[in-house]
């Protein structure tokens, strides 16, 4: 199975991804993941970290985060049917007041995942995950657009990939706060 997971920045989306990986490894479940965020720093690493890798030409952002996309895909393709596959990226970028996809749907359709999740949490949690990471310049109604944007987004891809494949493809708003 594979899974998209969408939501925005603040969320620490891959400390809440571990703990899902390991309770469902307590129960037999095999659950890997990987983030697009995460690999494109990798891609940049010392050049670039998560408070600047936004500030590159708009080119050469997409043409990085495609090519994560694709190495991230092939590893999906790779897992056995029944483990789970999770990949964790934005839906949509906010960056110095303006918004840009940060997904596309071309990518999203290789993927093919079978469930899409967007994660939110309290805004003042996003504020605060913000803050710790040192990138807390959104004013607050950009944090909350920002979520619905997410959730927004992400639902619009579940339902055009849904069309294209004439079938149902999953899609859930989880509160963090709920657990994984």
């Amino acid at each position: 199975m594979k899974v998209l997971l969408t939501g925005q920045v603040g969320l620490d989306k891959g400390e809440f991804l571990k703990e899902v990986q390991r309770i469902a490894e307590k129960k037999g479940r095999r659950i890997s993941f990987e983030s697009i965020g995460s690999r494109m720093l990798q891609v940049y690493e010392g050049r670039h970290d998560d408070t600047t890798i936004l500030n590159l030409p708009r080119g050469e952002l997409n043409m990085c985060r495609r090519h994560v996309w694709k190495e991230i895909t092939r590893e999906a393709q790779a897992q056995r049917a029944e483990d789970i596959f999770i990949v964790n990226s934005h839906a949509v970028f906010r960056w110095h007041h303006g918004l840009f996809p940060a997904i596309d749907l071309d990518l999203v359709w290789e993927l093919a995942p079978d469930v899409l999740v967007t994660l939110i949490d309290d805004v003042d949690k996003v504020v605060e995950g913000l803050e710790e990471r040192g990138t807390g310049t959104f004013e607050m109604w950009e944090l909350l657009a920002w979520r619905e944007e997410e959730i927004w987004f992400t639902k619009f891809l579940r339902d055009g990939l849904s069309r294209l494949v004439k079938g149902k493809i999953e899609f859930f708003v989880l509160a963090k706060e709920h657990g994984p």
